[in-house]
């Protein structure tokens, strides 16, 4: 589970800012919590909203998760950059390095890792381990610090104990780490076992879902697993979508009998790309999600999702999924969360959770996820909908605002600082400018028209 998560200097934010999943004292909605450890114990919550007006730097706040993420994950390059943008406003912020640190749980691990780099090469780096379960102090995994151009490593004995391979080793794989490549990601490389669950947590766990995401596994998942298929058919049905059920296509083709929007070109390209019983996924632009499959004797299986219609006599009647509204795809690419949270502690970063859904299916939503004993799951969602500013749904420490300063930086603080009574309307007084992190307009005409031609 997150912990807490720091970032500065990335981006629109200047400063650092932390966004931290640590309960306050409140009392209420206590089933939102999630107790870690066994020994020495943390309250966790399972959500964060993030409001702000546009261009404050909420979509920006998960972009940079994003970017630090794809540095962990796949390292870089001998002289390739680190991909890491810091502010641009002022002078002296493009000429520091960017900072990111997270602290989360695994199991009964408490780790806190943390990275400065710039867009050319990382200037410290540090990992540490707290064993819950034991009540053990915080113990260092490994430190990394440049001097003088020179990347020095200092490893902790936690790690050199848990490490087959021994010192030795270890010091040949810090010796050996390029200055542009994260030390724990090349320690993974280097199958060092002891840091992978960190690793994992960091570039698996930690999922991000874009405004126009789509879930990656949605046809696969629908082909092959029947109890899927049902979970979205009935949300869907609940929710007066219209959609009475999903059902999957299956059509078996060949060259002579293609299917509609298919070349001969394409046809050959995907079968000289499948080996027998392989599959591939085409995502089209308009939210469809194609599975190809080779058969047995050698022709192609095309398989789609289409949601079913009742017609006015009650028939059954197929749409495509392109002929959808964007609410209701977007939804069927939610929904699936509320069936991951159920894998091993995952937390879904989603940036504009409310894209295109109305505000009863957000409430619907989040209801679902916050169910009483559900998981340990959470989710950290950038939101527009005031209406969920609601101390009957949320907790106060569960809301978060981001505003710009005068500078143009970006400043993240939480609901919970401010000396709210149990009993307020939250959603009005936020909207009547009490916590900031408000649009500013001015009286502009609503159209300009250029003058007529002399």
């Amino acid at each position: 589970m997150l912990v807490r998560l720091s970032i500065g200097n990335i981006l629109s934010f200047r400063d650092e800012v932390e966004l931290s999943l640590v309960a306050s004292s409140e009392k209420s909605h206590a089933h939102h919590k999630r107790t870690v450890g066994s020994g020495k114990s943390h309250d966790l919550l399972r959500l964060a909203l993030l409001y702000g007006p546009n261009a404050a730097g909420k979509s920006n706040f998960v972009h940079a998760i994003g970017l630090f993420q794809t540095l962990f994950r796949h390292g870089t390059d001998p002289d390739e950059p680190t991909g890491l943008s810091p502010f641009k406003l002022d002078d002296a912020s493009q000429k520091l390095p960017s900072r990111f640190e997270c602290t989360f749980v695994v199991r009964d691990t408490m780790f806190t890792y943390g990275i400065v780099a710039d867009g050319e090469s990382v200037h410290e780096e540090w990992l540490f381990a707290e064993q819950l379960q034991r009540g053990k102090r915080e113990r260092m995994v490994f430190e990394r610090l440049r001097e003088a151009e020179e990347s020095r490593v200092t490893l902790g004995r936690l790690l050199v104990d848990e490490t087959k391979q021994g010192r030795q080793f270890l010091m040949h794989v810090a010796e050996g780490t390029r200055s542009n490549q994260p030390f724990l990601t090349e320690l993974v490389l280097r199958n060092v076992a002891f840091v992978d669950a960190a690793w994992r947590w960091l570039t698996e766990s930690l999922i991000l879902i874009g405004p126009s995401s789509s879930y990656g596994p949605l046809i696969h998942r629908a082909v092959g697993d029947d109890h899927f298929v049902s979970f979205l058919s009935d949300s869907l049905r609940s929710m007066n979508t219209g959609i009475s059920r999903l059902d999957v296509e299956t059509n078996v083709v060949s060259e002579s009998v293609l299917p509609a929007g298919m070349s001969s070109d394409e046809f050959r390209k995907v079968m000289d790309a499948l080996g027998e019983g392989e599959s591939i996924i085409r995502h089209g632009m308009d939210g469809s999600r194609t599975l190809f499959r080779k058969t047995e004797d050698d022709k192609l299986a095309v398989e789609t999702i289409e949601s079913v219609h009742k017609g006015s006599a009650g028939e059954d009647v197929k749409f495509d999924f392109s002929e959808e509204s964007d609410g209701t795809r977007r939804m069927i690419d939610l929904l699936p969360v509320l069936l991951e949270q159920h894998s091993g502690g995952r937390v879904f970063v989603i940036d504009e959770l409310d894209r295109s859904l109305h505000t009863h299916l957000v409430r619907w939503f989040i209801k679902q996820f916050l169910t009483e004993g559900a998981s340990d799951a959470q989710i950290v969602a950038t939101v527009h909908d005031t209406n969920i500013l609601d101390q009957s749904l949320i907790r106060r420490d569960e809301t978060w605002l981001i505003e710009k300063d005068k500078h143009e930086s970006s400043d993240l603080y939480s609901l919970a600082d401010f000396n709210i009574r149990n009993d307020l309307a939250l959603e009005g007084a936020y909207l009547n400018g009490r916590f900031g992190a408000l649009p500013f307009s001015t009286n502009l005409p609503l159209f300009v028209n250029e003058p007529p031609p002399k």
